[in-house]
């Protein structure tokens, strides 16, 4: 089963999991010897960033709120950049091998994200997930639809797919094409070429 593969590990705790990202991705982007508010945070309140507890959206806003501050970037921005973190964040962590089993190409792990989801709600039963459903497959574009009862996140999910065509070797474009009754938006991806 796709949960055993995370069960016991460090993804148990994925709300922390997501704000240790946040942490290490101004670590390592933030200008030499800035004063990080999140690093304060995590010093002050380690319950946030290594807890097997859920933690409430509004908290993890404040912890990206205080990350673009200190990077210097717009809110939108910061989530499209995070996004693209995300990725390589998740890829070399507890997540990557359920990463790996979602499939080979961008179409299929478009199509294998809501197995993701299911181990995750395994783990973490009250966790609020959106649901991905590819409505579209050629060689040049893919269409998405993004189902989520949380707003707001449309910009993270954007840096995402952004991540996830670097991770399969395409260069592209994502954007925000439809928004559906339902909580339902629709994403379009442009496959411009691949890098291999």
């Amino acid at each position: 089963m796709l949960a055993d593969c995370i069960y016991g590990s460090e993804f148990d705790s994925m709300y922390g999991m997501i704000h240790k990202a946040i942490a290490e991705m101004v670590y390592e982007q933030a200008p030499e010897g800035l004063l990080d508010p999140v690093a304060e945070m995590k010093e002050g309140r380690p319950d946030l960033f290594f807890s097997p507890s859920m933690h409430s959206d509004e908290i993890t806003l404040e912890i990206m709120s205080c990350a673009a501050t200190t990077l210097g970037l717009p809110m939108e921005e910061f989530m499209i950049r995070f996004g693209e973190f995300w990725i390589r964040f998740a890829d070399r962590g507890p997540l990557g091998a359920v990463m790996q089993m979602a499939g080979g190409s961008l179409a299929e792990f478009i199509s294998g994200l809501d197995q993701i989801h299911v181990a995750v709600r395994e783990a973490l039963p009250s966790a609020l997930l959106p649901k991905f459903r590819l409505v579209e497959a050629s060689a040049t574009e893919l269409v998405f639809a993004y189902i989520s009862q949380r707003t707001g996140l449309e910009p993270f999910v954007c840096g995402l797919f952004q991540g996830l065509l670097l991770r399969f070797g395409h260069d592209g474009t994502v954007s925000r094409v439809l928004r559906e009754p339902d909580h339902e938006i629709w994403f379009r991806v442009i496959l411009e070429r691949s890098k291999c």
